[in-house]
């Protein structure tokens, strides 16, 4: 009772009291009260756009706009890109030169170092927290003698280039860049935290590079070294542009490294090495991007908290975009109407070539995993090309084909999606292979299932699919020949095959051939014809109002059962 007597007095008698203000939350980022300390990432890779995608995501704008927003939480953000923006994005090519030939004007990319220095909303500004590795499409263009336009790039640029594994060489009288935003790597201080960064680039036939570029591939002894050189960093991290593969063995060799962020693979993953650091990457074009936050503890313990979270793979990048960079971005596009299409038709690239009658597949995730409708239509008129010559199947590698967007049905396929569809000649050859042959070619197609550019878009055949086969290598099983409207025929070892590829498989002139390393044998021993299958896949679509592209189920993979598939299983 004297409690609640006392209770009522309190209550009736006693001046009301405020209730006590809660603490503030700590911010996300900075000095915690425990004495550690955060700072924060935003990662994209493998970006060749400028003006995001038909559905809303990507995009420069989008990214400034989401950086400003997780500013105003973690200031000490750091913004890092994986590789790869120089090349072979839209702008990246050659003008249109069927309306002038003299008119023929090459940017380089230009338009992405000026668009990636907005990033901070200055495009003069240099800005310290921003830093980039060098990917191998900055070495597409320009040849032996682009490394003072490649100088001229960085000079202009407003962030850090990683080139650690590079040494840049002068080439006749053109001399090596040398701008002082080329950086082997480079201490970012927040407070009393140091940040230790250095880039990585992948491997590259030497014979195929520019002459001005040096790689060394003794990736873990240059980490190493380099991480030696760093001053007492508190926090290691890699900004790569490696496949997935090798950014985890760099790991592995490398116990003093803490974190890798990275591209080249086009898809957003996160993988972990057995002692818990984490390889993360980003889908291409800004699609998503990676959101990180790196921890620091009074011990010296490093933990990183990513975005992945249950099926959630990375940050869909969507919304409003920053309108100051926006305005940058539609000068752009302006600018590129007038380059390509020239000032008498500056809409020729929204010139509408059919609507679509379904959707067409063409997004990277599915195009360098899975059998797409795009993907059979170009192989199928690559076949169709060279029918009268015996071609009995096809295949096409997938990182020739970098649409990267998918569109719904009943909307306008334009002249620039056919342009954005093939960014490099797409040239077609016949040639004669074994099904040994085909084999082998089937194998590299699957391997690394990790949304790589080798993986293929055939006709004329089919295989299955199963990516959990052999310890998760995957396997490639029941070769098939797959005569229109015909029931499969099991491909022969011993038979020889009429095949056509693009010109990307059968040359070295610009590449690895991705990997693939079937003897090249012309038949009649000569290059046949001048077959182009972008002007073919743009007079198909021009041949009706609407088109439809059906899956035929020639790549039978184990995980969509429901798909279709012409294969016997």
């Amino acid at each position: 009772m004297r409690r609640a007597a006392l209770l009522s007095l309190f209550v009736l008698g006693c001046p009301k009291k405020s209730p006590p203000v809660a603490a503030a939350p700590e911010a996300r980022c900075g000095l915690h009260s425990d004495g550690s300390q955060t700072f924060g990432i935003l990662h994209v890779n493998d970006v060749y756009r400028i003006e995001g995608l038909l559905d809303g995501r990507g995009g420069i704008a989008r990214l400034a706009r989401l950086r400003n927003e997780l500013e105003a939480d973690c200031p000490d953000l750091l913004l890092t890109h994986g590789g790869d923006f120089l090349s072979p994005g839209l702008l990246s090519k050659s003008t249109n030169t069927e309306v002038d030939p003299a008119r023929k004007i090459r940017l380089y990319g230009e338009h992405m170092v000026e668009m990636l220095s907005w990033l901070d909303g200055d495009g003069e500004a240099f800005d310290p927290h921003m830093f980039i590795a060098i990917g191998n499409h900055e070495f597409d263009n320009g040849g032996d003698v682009f490394g003072p336009t490649l100088d001229g790039f960085v000079a202009n640029s407003g962030f850090t280039w990683l080139d650690t594994n590079i040494t840049w060489q002068a080439v006749d009288d053109s001399p090596a860049p040398d701008d002082d935003k080329l950086m082997a790597s480079q201490v970012v201080t927040f407070g009393e935290l140091k940040v230790g960064l250095f880039g990585m680039t992948l491997e590259m036939d030497a014979e195929k590079l520019p002459k001005y570029v040096v790689l060394d591939n003794d990736r873990a002894q240059v980490a190493e070294d380099t991480i030696a050189a760093l001053d007492d960093v508190d926090v290691r991290i890699a900004v790569t542009h490696l496949d997935v593969s090798d950014d985890l063995a760099l790991l592995e060799a490398v116990p003093s490294l803490d974190l890798i962020v990275g591209g080249h693979n086009h898809n957003a993953m996160t993988r972990t090495t057995e002692d818990g650091r984490l390889v993360l990457k980003a889908d291409a074009d800004a699609a998503t991007v990676r959101v990180v936050y790196v921890t620091v503890h009074p011990s010296g313990l490093v933990d990183v908290a990513n975005d992945a979270q249950d099926d959630v793979l990375a940050t869909i990048l969507d919304g409003p975009g920053d309108p100051v960079v926006q305005a940058e971005v539609d000068r752009w596009e302006a600018q590129l109407a007038d380059l390509f299409c020239g000032p008498d038709d500056l809409d020729c690239l929204k010139l509408p070539l059919t609507m679509t009658g379904n959707a067409f597949v063409a997004e990277e995730l599915e195009m360098r995993r899975y059998e797409t409708n795009v993907g059979d239509a170009i192989a199928d008129l690559a076949v169709d090309a060279y029918a009268d010559q015996g071609a009995q199947l096809a295949f096409i590698n997938s990182g020739g084909l970098r649409l990267n967007q998918t569109l719904p049905a009943d909307v306008a396929f334009t002249r620039r999606q056919v342009e954005e569809l093939f960014p490099y000649n797409a040239m077609a050859y016949l040639v004669e292979l074994t099904g040994a042959e085909l084999q082998g070619v089937a194998n590299r197609s699957v391997e690394g299932w990790e949304g790589n550019g080798h993986w293929l878009q055939i006709s004329g055949w089919g295989f299955v699919h199963d990516p959990d086969a052999n310890g998760g290598d995957g396997s490639a099983t029941s070769l098939s020949l797959l005569p229109p409207g015909g029931e499969p025929v099991p491909i022969d070892p011993a038979a020889t095959y009429r095949v056509v590829t693009n010109e990307y498989l059968v040359t070295s002139d610009y590449g690895d051939r991705d990997g693939y390393t079937f003897e090249v044998r012309y038949v009649d021993d000569v290059p046949q014809g001048e077959v182009d299958l972008k002007e073919r896949f743009a007079d198909l679509l021009r041949a009706q109002p609407v088109t439809t592209l059906p899956l035929d189920g020639r790549i039978c993979n184990t995980q969509r059962p429901d798909a279709p598939c012409r294969v016997p299983r």
